[in-house]
């Protein structure tokens, strides 16, 4: 029978037990909160989790920034295969070609790219060894200087 019902019906409580006691001055004994060392070691593992954290994600990002280069590129290539069978040669822009100028020329629809803009656009041989290689470049953040490339073959390279 649970104890507020005795004191409903105005029974006396029973007496806890030596053991009871003991058990009763050892949880008020145990101390409340953390101690200094303890927020330490906690701060320090968190420390060593992040730092092996942030190099991960920031690879991670710079990642899947480089995923822009390559849908760019392979439009580009796309584009480039299209305009040789149309035109009989493969369109060189040069270097830091507008992209205005890549997408009336190629007839596409590229966004200005913010993290790999085209670096160039290059023809190379003539005739049956015609071929050409679209570069991409890292402008800023964690690769800056990176490239990323595609030749008339589809071969890609990543930065």
């Amino acid at each position: 029978m649970p104890h507020s019902s005795w004191r409903a019906r105005g029974i006396p409580l029973p007496r806890p037990t030596c053991r009871e006691q003991e058990l009763a001055a050892v949880r008020e004994s145990i101390p409340k909160g953390f101690t200094l060392a303890e927020v330490l070691i906690v701060t320090v593992i968190l420390g060593i989790l992040a730092g092996l954290a942030i190099p991960s994600y920031t690879n991670s990002v710079e990642q899947s920034r480089a995923n822009e280069a390559q849908a760019n590129l392979n439009i580009i290539y796309t584009a480039e295969k299209i305009y040789k069978v149309n035109n009989g040669t493969f369109w060189e822009g040069g270097t830091n070609p507008p992209i205005a100028n890549i997408n009336a020329t190629l007839n596409i629809d590229l966004a200005p790219p913010k993290f790999y803009p085209i670096a160039s656009i290059e023809v190379t041989g003539s005739g049956a060894t015609e071929g050409f290689t679209a570069t991409a470049t890292r402008n800023e953040g964690g690769w800056v200087g990176r490239s990323a490339s595609i030749n008339e073959v589809g071969v890609y390279t990543a930065p």
